[in-house]
């Protein structure tokens, strides 16, 4: 064999050589060889509040062929591909993040990171985050230090925080039912529940009182009042009952006319409460700060404007009382003041709290509980 044969045949070879080895980036115009669609992963999401979270991904290698295109792929449903909601990027590879807006609260989102180069889509896994309302992702998320009652009524009635159970009075005009979350109990005059836990509740400075109530359109033999709940000292006239809200002669066509009493002091702006017998659920919140003597009443997690402004004499405690009674006044108190009368409706989830939630406290709880978190 000649040398200049030779010189030729390892030229070739080198040239094979070259070749095979040739991956091609945005600038080759060689063979697309070894090159392979994007390795990818996603990130988790980050600063989720009540509108925003930040999502993203790392392109760890564009396994030969440059990239084209990465992004986040997202639906509030499982799933997702570049079919539904996508936000492109673009990355010589690494980290990269967005920021997704105008989220809707109470919402589980699903996610994953995408990339694109000459041989292929490849996505990272599927995750996912959920949009809070406040910071708060479940009811018993809510100021949870400080509540110091709470009656579901799932088939009974106990209080899940002291698990004291309450005693009902005049059992024929009390059952279960359906309710907001779970059960409900269902309280006609003359019944009531007693919660035994009086001291708990009498001693409380400040207090919020947050509950679901269901009432019919119309009342079979309707009374002038009804009464949610109450805290009560025997044998004392409804001037020194201590703590009850009620609503008075309501209009079944317009708004309600409810009252708050705090230790004989009225909050009574007449028909200022949204309509109530309406047979749908409606969430009541009272707060009272004891310490200034702030008084705040919300319905479905709307502050009565009128109740903004309203103060009573700052407290220390609600003492003494004999008994919190839950859907009505006790018998003491109905016997001397014959116009007390107990809910004639439904009552869910009530709770009890040692401070004047705040107004996104109060906000958040409603939005939670009203989808059944």
């Amino acid at each position: 064999m000649s040398m200049k044969y030779s010189i030729y045949l390892l030229a070739g070879a080198m040239l094979g050589i070259a070749a095979l080895g040739c991956k091609k980036t945005g600038s080759d115009s060689g063979m697309e060889v070894n090159a392979n669609a994007p390795s990818i992963t996603t990130a988790d999401a980050i600063n989720v509040t009540s509108t925003n979270a930040t999502v993203g991904g790392n392109v760890s290698s564009d396994n030969g062929a440059s990239l084209q295109e990465v992004g986040i792929v997202y639906s509030t449903s499982a799933g997702v591909d570049t079919s539904k909601t996508r936000v492109r990027m673009y990355t010589a590879g690494g980290n990269f993040s967005t920021q997704l807006k105008n989220l809707s609260l109470l919402t589980t989102y699903y996610y994953r990171a995408y990339a694109i180069n000459e041989k292929g889509l490849t996505y990272g896994a599927e995750k996912s985050f959920f949009v809070p309302v406040n910071g708060y992702s479940a009811s018993s998320q809510v100021a949870a230090a400080n509540l110091v009652a709470h009656w579901a009524f799932e088939n009974g009635y106990v209080d899940s925080v002291s698990k004291v159970a309450g005693t009902p009075v005049n059992t024929a005009a009390i059952s279960f039912v359906t309710g907001k979350k779970g059960q409900a109990v269902q309280v006609k005059s003359p019944g009531y529940i007693n919660s035994n836990i009086t001291n708990t509740i009498a001693n409380l400075g400040s207090i919020t009182v947050a509950c679901w109530i269901q009432q019919p359109t119309s009342l079979a033999s309707a009374p002038t009042t009804f009464m949610p709940f109450s805290l009560n000292k025997a044998g004392y006239s409804w001037e020194q009952t201590k703590f009850f809200m009620l609503f008075d002669s309501p209009d079944n066509t317009a708004n309600s006319y409810g009252k708050v009493c705090i230790m004989d002091q009225w909050f009574d702006k007449g028909k200022v409460w949204p309509r109530m017998l309406d047979a749908s659920w409606h969430q009541m919140v009272i707060t009272f700060d004891g310490a200034s003597g702030a008084l705040r009443v919300y319905v479905d997690g709307t502050l009565l404007p009128q109740s903004s402004a309203h103060s009573f004499t700052p407290q220390t405690n609600f003492g003494p009382a004999d008994s919190f009674t839950l859907g009505g006044p006790d018998a003491n108190a109905n016997t001397i003041n014959g116009w007390m009368n107990s809910l004639s409706g439904n009552l869910d989830e009530f709770r009890v709290y040692s401070k004047a939630l705040t107004t996104d406290e109060v906000m958040a709880l409603y939005a939670l509980q009203n989808k059944g978190f």
